[in-house]
């Protein structure tokens, strides 16, 4: 698509030197693995990456075993695998989706079974190493997660360990040690809301602060969180949730949507948010900065751009999160 693009560009009127890409939850997660695709070099010239999981790639072995837990959940053996899948309804291939997932989320919490395949071709490392390392494609990139991300999970999407249950597992699995001294950076923990929010960021905010700390030394790089919710997001339990930053992003005010969530309180909010997003992210995609308002995020200061009824710039936000998860590595090199 991005080949496309930069044949086909200024037929439209557009640039093919100044392509930006960007996207959000999973579109994020490709934005961030483009970043470090060889075959992207050079197709776009900066990114902007709204709550991405980059830690949630996986080894072609891994792969392959859930390939073959997902034939089996479909029916099928592995000699009538491809008849299986292209004859299957798709209804079919979805329950048995939705049983792998759960499978996988049973057995490992916190990895997922549906992204990027590390093949050691197109995509030679994990997207996190090619950071660390600098052989990440050095454009400018702006990155950040949601206050609450984990919120939207438990309720609609159940994909994530946020519960003590699932946390404890995933812990004793990947780092016993570590279990003490992060859950010790959510107050009340293992009350509910705790441990979804550190399920949350063990997916979404984690990885990507240490993403944008690695980039920082190669590219201008720009960290935010959106904390902005309307009263009526307060009362649903979900808060400034996954994807609700997306509101702001596509202007939803003024929609059926938009007023209907806003009734209760906070339509003047949604709009001066929607307005200081659009802004800098205009800005960025035309000319390669957000607005001046908005720092370079390094490893000294950590400036980062908090978008909320009143948007300001804070250093190294949640610190002591930050610290308590610092040397955990997860599933990194492990053959679970």
């Amino acid at each position: 698509a991005l080949e496309w693009v930069q044949r086909n560009i200024a037929e439209f009127g557009g640039d093919p030197d100044n392509v930006t890409v960007f996207g959000e939850s999973a579109g994020a997660n490709a934005v961030t693995t483009l970043m470090t695709t060889p075959a992207a070099k050079g197709l776009f010239a900066r990114a902007i990456s709204e709550s991405s999981a980059p830690g949630l790639v996986t080894t072609a072995d891994r792969a392959a075993r859930w390939a073959s837990d997902y034939v089996t959940l479909l029916g099928a053996e592995p000699g009538t695998a491809a008849e299986a899948l292209a004859s299957s309804p798709v209804g079919a291939l979805g329950r048995a989706g939705n049983r792998l997932g759960a499978k996988v989320l049973s057995e490992t919490p916190g990895l997922h079974p549906f992204g990027p395949v590390i093949d050691g071709d197109f995509l030679p490392k994990p997207p996190l190493d090619a950071f660390a390392d600098g052989s990440a494609h050095r454009v400018p990139l702006i990155i950040g997660t949601n206050a609450s991300e984990g919120t939207l999970f438990p309720k609609f999407l159940d994909a994530l360990p946020t519960d003590p249950d699932r946390i404890g597992r995933m812990f004793a699995l990947t780092d016993p040690a570590a279990e003490a001294r992060v859950t010790a950076a959510y107050p009340g923990y293992p009350a509910p809301d705790a441990a979804v929010d550190l399920g949350g960021d063990l997916t979404f905010w984690r990885p990507s602060i240490e993403l944008a700390e690695a980039h920082s030394a190669y590219a201008p790089t720009f960290s935010y969180r959106f904390d902005f919710a309307p009263r009526a997001m307060k009362w649903l339990g979900l808060d400034a949730t996954h994807g609700f930053e997306l509101f702001a992003v596509f202007d939803i005010a003024d929609t059926l949507i938009g007023r209907g969530l806003t009734l209760p309180g906070g339509r003047r909010g949604l709009k001066d948010v929607t307005d200081n997003v659009q802004r800098h992210w205009l800005h960025f995609a035309s000319r390669g900065t957000p607005l001046v308002s908005w720092p370079k995020y390094d490893t000294d200061r950590r400036a980062t751009l908090v978008f909320d009824t009143v948007t300001t710039v804070q250093d190294d936000p949640r610190r002591e999160r930050r610290l308590a998860w610092e040397g955990y590595a997860g599933y990194h090199g492990q053959g679970l």
